[in-house]
């Protein structure tokens, strides 16, 4: 499969933003490797029929005769990891990954959805992508290792509300985290874990009109309408339920851990270019969540941190203003959906001082359909520089150029 990144480029403007393509495989192209019948460590070749690797999905299933507990062995990526039908009593015979070590999945997820046994991930566990975490009726996945999100969103609708989830706890506003998710359309909602099950989170705080009632930053909030804020608010989540529109910033900052469209048409937010706009909240990362429905963000989004985005078309910026441009922190994660930069001339560009835009799977980047096509390198730039995007052209990344550029500054070819 091969997956495009386009997006704007102008050779008249210098490096602005320092770009990683770093698309995690699909999971159409994953390939199902067996665990076999012993405790090997899981790196090496005896544990397996074939040695998984990071396109691979790792799946444990009546090949294994009993309650299987090992060790990684090394820092291993596998695409995902599936438990089917180990053992011979369903239920009693657990597969286990000790402690040490880091396991990494990509966007095949955690996939326990015919399992009979229960799975226990001591290890420390790294998320990549947009990912699915499925269980079947009664099973239990316990993630009592270290767990950290590259950028990774998890949806939970086919988690069985009878299924447990060990160890993760919900934040201090009562949600699993703006990374995590259920549903689609208007249930598209967070979850919530209550003694391990999971479920879609209900407590949303509805808005009392003009999001004045966003007003502490381990609440989550809801609302229906169009918003003009008259001054600085904030929240841990908001969840946008109405139809196509605005939510006008001004020149106040809206500061947050997760925004949401939920809603039944696009959701804008504006704001005056030279405030802060979107400030990313204390944890470090602005989830941005849709149905699939458009989101348009021409306000600034400011802060330290990183902006994940998961869902339908997502555009940044807006033509033809000056000085509007994006000045948080760190890298942009594209998990799925169509990312377009609609900032154009010299002063309004989309800009990020130490990161780099990380298209995932099923994920590219957009402009004006129009103009001369180029190819563009998918390469690891220089972090520290900048690139400038402008409609003037269009160009494409294709995985089948990332040996060409390893370390390099992206180049059109």
């Amino acid at each position: 499969m091969k997956i495009k990144l386009t997006a704007r480029f102008s050779p008249a403007f210098p490096l602005a933003m320092a770009i990683a393509a770093l698309l995690a495989v699909p999971s159409a192209d994953a390939a199902t490797r067996i665990k076999q019948d012993n405790t090997d460590p899981l790196n090496q070749a005896s544990s397996w029929d074939t040695l998984p690797n990071a396109a691979d999905i790792a799946q444990w299933d009546i090949t294994v005769t009993g309650a299987n507990s090992t060790l990684l062995g090394a820092d291993l990526s596998w695409a995902g990891i599936k438990i089917v039908d180990p053992g011979t009593v369903p239920g009693t015979e657990p597969v286990t990954i000790g402690a040490g070590n880091t396991l990494t999945i990509g966007t095949s997820g955690i996939d326990l959805s015919t399992a009979t046994q229960n799975l226990t991930l001591g290890c420390g566990l790294t998320l990549q992508g947009a990912q699915n975490w499925r269980a079947a009726a009664g099973i239990t996945l316990d993630v009592a290792g270290t767990f950290t999100r590259s950028g990774a969103s998890v949806d939970f609708t086919n988690f069985n509300p009878t299924a447990i989830l060990g160890t993760l706890a919900n934040d201090a506003s009562g949600i699993l985290g703006p990374w995590a998710t259920t549903g689609s359309g208007a249930a598209l909602q967070y979850v919530t874990s209550t003694a391990g099950a999971i479920s879609a989170y209900a407590g949303a705080t509805a808005d009392v009109g003009d999001l004045a009632s966003l007003t502490s930053a381990t609440t989550n909030y809801s609302y229906g309408a169009a918003a003009t804020i008259a001054g600085p608010q904030t929240g841990n989540t908001l969840r946008y339920t109405g139809g196509a529109t605005t939510t006008a910033l001004g020149a106040n900052d809206l500061t947050l851990n997760g925004l949401m469209n939920a809603g039944t048409g696009k959701l804008t937010i504006s704001g005056t270019p030279a405030s802060p706009g979107i400030v990313i909240g204390a944890s470090g990362v602005l989830n941005i969540t849709s149905n699939g429905q458009p989101m348009d963000i021409t306000s600034n989004i400011s802060g330290a941190g990183v902006v994940v985005y998961s869902g339908g078309t997502f555009t940044l910026g807006v033509a033809n203003l000056t000085n509007s441009f994006n000045n948080y922190t760190g890298s942009t994660v594209i998990n799925s959906g169509t990312f377009t930069n609609a900032a154009t001339g010299s002063a309004s560009t989309l800009r990020h001082r130490a990161g780099d835009v990380q298209p995932r799977d099923h994920a590219c980047m957009r402009p004006d359909p129009t103009g001369q096509r180029h190819h563009l390198q998918q390469c690891y730039a220089h972090l520290g520089e900048f690139l400038h995007l402008h409609p003037e052209r269009t160009h494409h990344a294709d995985r089948q150029h990332d040996r060409q550029c390893q370390r390099r500054p992206c180049a059109l070819q």
